[in-house]
């Protein structure tokens, strides 16, 4: 269930090959995800 899930995704550089997510679940567990598109 990823209600209140909030995922924020930043481009590591500026070719936008890399991208480093940031996924904060309902209970403030913290996943941090690094993934190239």
């Amino acid at each position: 269930n990823y209600k209140g899930t909030k995922i924020e995704c930043q481009a590591t550089d500026n070719q936008l090959t890399e991208f480093n997510c940031q996924i904060t679940l309902q209970n403030g567990y913290t996943l941090t995800k690094t993934t190239s598109p």
